[in-house]
């Protein structure tokens, strides 16, 4: 009996070894999912769980309406009025011109072309006649007529820090009008960067940036969405439909907006952070911009982007 008792013993220690490493582990995948539901609570409600890290959301001096570009450039409505008769041009006679095109006008008889199109990109507009003879380059400009920033949005979270930064470029192009008159038209190139810092490094940028020409007081008539995403080291860009999107072009009001996903190359647990900065003008030329910061970040049991 001594002897079966001395068999027994070690089969019992082991089974006991067994049973407390199924606890430690049962207690560790407790502790990891209770840590990530408070995370992410953490990121939902900071209010509530670090009072002392509540974010503080500074937007001056501008709501969703922003100022117009008539007051921020000092230019008259009459200037961002249509007075050229707005018209669609076929896509075989722009194919070959650089740039994308923003909108174009019926060219007055007399011409030995049928268009003028307002082609943009990179930050240059240039204005070209078009007709089944072929094409010429009628005006182009590289550097905007004025610019400005119009506010920053930012949060004073401890662990991480939103900004964003509003950028406006008016620019100044010349097409034929009647009766061999030239008429200036300001087409204007508008951003919003939401840009996110994790202890004081930039790990995120996604913007919403786009060009648009308004019919002062009737609608927005075109519009080219110029957005992009980057990510820093360590971070990794897991979704993504810059340029961006355009909505409203041809009614009173139109904007492009940009998604962005990112991850932290990090495993088993992982920083997620989503973007959706817009920008756009109205047919008053007021500047269309998020109210507060367009952005969330939360943690996620995945590796990266993969889970």
């Amino acid at each position: 009996m001594k002897e079966e008792r001395a068999m027994h013993a070690p089969h019992r220690c082991a089974r006991g070894v067994a049973g407390i490493i199924v606890i430690v582990l049962a207690i560790a995948v407790g502790v990891i999912i209770i840590s990530t539901v408070l995370a992410v609570y953490v990121e939902m409600n900071p209010r509530s769980v670090h009072p002392s890290t509540t974010p503080t959301v500074v937007y001056t001096p501008y709501n969703a309406t922003g100022p117009s570009l008539t007051s921020l450039f000092n230019i008259e409505p009459r200037q961002l009025t249509t007075q050229l008769r707005l018209t669609q041009v076929p896509s075989s006679l722009v194919r070959n011109i650089p740039g994308r095109e923003l909108v174009a006008f019926q060219l007055p008889p007399g011409y030995p072309y049928n268009y003028s199109v307002v082609m943009v990109g990179g930050g240059w507009v240039a204005v070209y006649l078009v007709g089944s003879s072929g094409d010429k380059l009628f005006y182009e400009t590289e550097h905007p007529f004025k610019t400005a920033v119009l506010s920053r949005v930012y949060s004073n979270k401890s662990g991480a820090e939103g900004l964003g930064l509003v950028v406006i470029k008016l620019y100044r192009a010349s097409v034929p009008g009647p009766q061999g008159s030239t008429i200036t038209i300001y087409p204007s190139e508008d951003s919003y960067e939401a840009l996110w810092y994790v202890g004081g490094a930039l790990v995120v940028n996604t913007t919403a940036a786009g060009w648009f020409y308004v019919d002062y007081g009737n609608e927005v008539v075109g519009a080219v969405p110029d957005g992009g995403s980057w990510n820093g080291a360590r971070w990794a860009d897991c979704t993504s439909d810059a340029p961006g999107v355009v909505n409203g072009v041809g009614t009173a009001a139109a904007y492009t907006v940009t998604h962005g996903g990112y991850a932290l190359d990090d495993c088993p647990v992982t920083d997620v952070i989503a973007n959706w900065p817009f920008v756009g003008v109205d047919a008053w030329g007021h500047i269309l911009l998020p109210t507060s910061f367009p952005g969330s970040k939360s943690i996620a049991l995945a590796c990266g982007c993969y889970g």
